[in-house]
């Protein structure tokens, strides 16, 4: 054996080698949620009324009511087919929320 060599035996290279792999995957899914959640962040943040991080029933929920109320041209608390049609986002266009 050579004098001040460092050895590692096959357990501790195995250990230390799933370590580095482990961390790199991590950083890659840490990159893949914020490409996800990039383009979600601002609707997040508008529907986060109270600005505390997370959204309740109520938040999240108003959205779609006030969606319903839009839509319901007559007022007559039902969604007709063609009030019902208003409710699609334009072709080639995704909803925020």
């Amino acid at each position: 054996m050579l004098s001040g060599a460092v050895v590692l035996d096959r357990r501790r290279l195995g250990s230390a080698l799933e370590v580095v792999l482990r961390g790199r995957r991590l950083r890659e899914q840490a990159a893949d949620r914020g490409e996800l959640l990039g383009p979600r962040r601002k609707a997040f943040a508008k529907l986060d009324v109270n600005g505390n991080g997370v959204l309740s029933f109520e938040e999240w929920a108003v959205r779609t009511v006030d969606k319903f109320a839009g839509a319901d041209g007559d007022k007559s608390g039902w969604l007709t087919p063609a009030e019902y049609a208003t409710t699609a986002p334009p072709p080639g266009c995704r909803p925020a929320v």
